[in-house]
């Protein structure tokens, strides 16, 4: 497979009442109601369309987004790699199930948050 490198640009729409997620290589648009959500389903899109032309190379794969789109992704700002990890995770099914609905931040009752468990495994270089 070749390797692939694209732009999203990421923004909330008021007419969609959501957050949107535009690709400016291949104008693949997706959509969400966070914004994780919006760049999964763009990142979906994209593979979608990528896999479409490995089958037909006549489906033409590249196509600018608007020029107000590239314009307005001019001014915005970068992306934590982190919500992209995420994106790619649930794109994937890698992404654990039990986590798919939690909103960062959002507050949760005392028994909600009581019964969620996490544990992270951390590297350090030195101790």
């Amino acid at each position: 497979m070749n390797s692939f490198t694209d732009t999203i640009f990421l923004y909330w729409s008021d007419d969609d009442d959501a957050y949107v997620g535009h690709s400016l290589s291949t104008d693949q648009v997706g959509v969400g109601d966070r914004l994780v959500d919006a760049l999964a389903e763009t990142i979906r899109m994209i593979e979608h369309a990528r896999a479409m032309h490995r089958e037909d190379p006549e489906i033409e794969l590249f196509c600018s987004a608007p020029v107000e789109v590239v314009e307005l992704a001019k001014q915005s700002k970068e992306l934590p790699k982190e919500i992209y990890e995420i994106a790619h995770k649930m794109v994937h099914g890698k992404w654990p199930e039990y986590l798919q609905g939690v909103e960062f931040g959002e507050l949760l009752s005392d028994e909600e948050f009581n019964q969620l468990q996490f544990s992270a495994e951390i590297h350090t270089a030195d101790c």
